[in-house]
């Protein structure tokens, strides 16, 4: 039986986590440590508000990012917008972002040129002397 091979994490994504665990830090400093959505102070992760997938550019923007527990992160992903849990959350966040967020970072997604490894980098380090 063949192994599969073993998937190595490129250049780039080891940067990038490590840009999202240094503003996870920050934002929890900025913002408290519970979800945004609950208050719960249990396994809270960030979310990105606009997918990765859909505004790749925005992948480290501090405010694309929000802190939620499993739970609210979960409904989002998993339950479809006529659920009640999924709408709850969306709600909530809607209070807490605005109506016109979502306008707003795909804006800013628009004017953000490429993310280049190198621009990635400078970030990287320059957060790292913020701390």
């Amino acid at each position: 039986m063949k192994r599969k091979p073993i998937k190595k994490i490129s250049d780039r994504g080891r940067v990038v986590q490590g840009i999202i665990n240094l503003l996870r830090e920050d934002i929890k400093k900025k913002k408290g440590e519970g979800c945004e959505v609950c208050g719960r102070l249990e396994n809270v992760g960030l979310h990105h508000v606009l997918e990765r997938s859909r505004c790749p550019r925005l992948i480290v923007h501090r405010e694309n990012l929000i802190l939620l527990c499993w739970n609210c992160h979960f409904a989002l992903h998993r339950f479809t917008k006529n659920h009640p849990q999924y709408k709850r959350v969306e709600e909530r966040l809607e209070k807490i972002l605005g109506k016109d967020y979502e306008n707003y970072l795909l804006t800013l997604d628009k004017m953000q040129g490429k993310i280049s490894i190198t621009y990635l980098k400078t970030y990287y380090l320059a957060l790292k002397q913020e701390k």
